[in-house]
């Protein structure tokens, strides 16, 4: 799960020299698997494309701790994440959205009535707050490299529909119209009428919902993840060795 990110990122020509003593790498997006062979130099035989399975929400264990019968949105995470736009398009709604990361977060960033923060959590309760919100929303900061996955997953693994912003992990893992709705980045006002519409119409949300457990059932559960690992193992070990035979 190769990342092209931080300081490094303003150093390029030297990433380049450093990525010629690099066999192969892995990446987790379609968008970074062209966009690494350009900017980094990488040949199409140093680079794979392999995408992120998760754990299956309805068959871990819970613990309880977390469990409640309202109707909420659910939105979490910490990384790269764009909690001032969905702030912002939530504001004034007659709907309960739970958020929950950690307070570095929500630096600068105004919560309003209607928003309840719940800081880090283990796992397993984030899966049953998954389980028992209406949707999820994973709003994300525009940035070149995955961001996001591991809660797009959870969502499809739970029946949920999706809101993303449009981002390489959300243009790889979320079928406009099928599985969720993307929106450009910072759009507030496109978030706030993607909410409104899956809110008001729990029909759609549903199908878009069981589209995603289908999907995560045939491409991301952990037994898909685990075969794609292993023929990708299988075939950079068999092409090292032919290239070692050969020299």
């Amino acid at each position: 799960s190769f990342s092209f990110r931080g300081l490094i990122r303003h150093f390029t020509p030297l990433a380049r020299f450093i990525m010629k003593g690099i066999s192969h790498i892995t990446v987790t997006t379609g968008f970074e698997y062209k966009y690494y062979q350009e900017v980094l130099g990488l040949s199409s035989n140093q680079i794979s494309l392999c995408l992120l399975g998760g754990y299956d929400v309805k068959k871990t264990k819970k613990s309880g701790s977390f469990s409640r019968n309202d109707r909420f949105i659910l939105t979490a995470g910490r990384s790269y994440r764009d909690y001032s736009t969905l702030t912002k398009a939530v504001n004034g709604m007659d709907l309960k959205v739970v958020l929950i990361a950690r307070r570095f977060n929500l630096s600068g960033v105004s919560i309003p009535e209607n928003v309840e923060f719940i800081d880090f959590i283990p796992l397993e309760d984030l899966m049953q707050m998954v389980e028992q919100s209406q949707f999820m929303v994973v709003p994300l900061q525009q940035v070149p490299h995955a961001a996001g996955d591991i809660h797009l997953i959870l969502a499809m693994s739970a029946n949920k529909a999706v809101i993303a912003t449009r981002t390489p992990s959300s243009e790889t893992y979320v079928i406009p119209g099928e599985t969720g709705i993307l929106i450009d980045p910072g759009d507030d006002q496109a978030m706030r009428q993607a909410i409104q519409y899956l809110w008001g119409n729990p029909d759609e949300a549903a199908r878009m919902g069981n589209n995603a457990r289908k999907l995560y059932e045939s491409h991301h559960s952990m037994n898909a993840f685990a075969h794609r690992v292993r023929n990708l193992l299988e075939t950079v070990y068999l092409r090292g060795r032919d290239n070692l035979s050969i020299s």
